[in-house]
Order: structure tokens, then sequence, then C-alpha cells
């Protein structure tokens, strides 16, 4: 038997009978407390609704009975949820949007995906590496060198990103570049999109 993991960071949704709701987001412990529902919706029926990315969404319905009985000062509900399986093996393969081209190899345990882009002048090649795996979601850094009509260099930062076998969606931070500008051309001249701090979507489509 698998021992049970306390959940931190999942989003608890509370549906109420009648059109009420209340969210919340589970701590350390695994728990999240909705304080104010003391007797405030007798005669009515609830739904617990617990997600969390990588996970499988589960719900938990609350009775009649349960959301009216006054024999405890707080009730308290428990939830079970799990992980979603890893296919990996269905990450493989060419991603693109007609700008960016990914190559994706993956494992159970490690994503990597070499990168280039091309867009009009600029050009780039490099590489996306993970720092951890969690269901279909990847988090990790990335790093390229960059050449354009006014400067070349290297660009890195970090990602998350969602796959799905079809797809590869998510964002992308830029870090500070480090640019080498070409004769005729300074950091006062050029004005440029990539600089710390910028944020890149990705939606990339299995080729």
């Amino acid at each position: 038997m698998k021992p049970i993991r306390l959940l931190q960071g999942a989003s608890v949704r509370v549906d109420i009978s009648g059109g009420t709701s209340k969210t919340g987001t589970t701590i350390a412990s695994g728990e999240v407390r909705f304080s104010d529902m003391k007797f405030s919706y007798k005669g009515g029926t609830a739904r617990v609704v617990v997600s969390k990315p990588g996970y499988e969404e589960k719900w938990s319905d609350i009775t009649f009975d349960l959301m009216t009985g006054k024999d405890n000062s707080e009730r308290q509900f428990v939830v079970y949820i799990k992980k979603k399986p890893t296919d990996t093996g269905n990450w493989n393969g060419y991603y693109s949007d007609g700008v960016s081209t990914m190559s994706v190899r993956a494992s159970a345990s490690s994503f990597f995906a070499s990168w280039t882009y091309t867009a009009g002048d600029s050009k780039g090649q490099g590489t996306l590496n993970s720092t951890k795996i969690e269901g279909n979601k990847v988090t990790g850094t990335w790093t390229v060198g960059h050449d354009d009509l006014t400067k070349s260099g290297t660009r890195s930062g970090t990602f998350t990103i969602t796959l799905d076998g079809k797809s590869i969606s998510g964002q992308l931070k830029e870090d500070a570049p480090n640019w080498a500008y070409k004769p005729g051309y300074n950091a006062s001249n050029v004005q440029s999109s990539m600089y710390k701090g910028a944020v890149w979507s990705l939606n990339l489509k299995k080729k």
C-alpha cells in the first residue's frame, strides 16, 4: 500500500446547493478551512471538488444530513486524489508553431528539448532542461544563443510548460540577456523586447 501524502497547494471548491460556492487552497498539512459555514446552509447539500495540476480532479458529496447536523461544531471531510499517470513516451517528437521548433526527448524522470527559432532577421538555437516533472507539467531552465542584425549573445531563463502528447503550452521567463552589439549599434540605440523579466508564451503543436 502506498503511503498517503498530505498535499499542499491543492485548490478546494465547495459548491453548495442553491448556487453558492466557497474556494480555498490547502496548506502544508493538506487542510483548508471554511470557518463561516457553521449551520449556514441548513437544508442544503454540497459537493467538495479538489484539483491540482498533475493530479486527477476528485469530488465528494456532502449529504443533507451532514450539512444540517448539529452534533459537531466542526465538520471534517477527507478527499483523496491521485497523480495523473505520466506517459512520457507520448511526449517524444517534434513540435512547432511556425517560429519555434522543439525536438523533445523524455523519460519517466527527465525532459530535454533542443530548440530553434527564426523570426525575421532573428534566429536562435538552444535547449530546455527539466528541473521537475509533476504529471504532465514540467518546469526547468532554458538557454539559447541568439543572433540578429543589431546584436548577438546568450539568453536564458526559466520555463513552465504542460504537455499532452499533441501540444506544448506554457511560458518562458527571460533572465537578463548578455549582448554583444554589432558595429554601429549599442544599448542606447537598440530597443529590444528581450529583457530581464520578459515573459514569452508557448503554444506548439506536434508535427
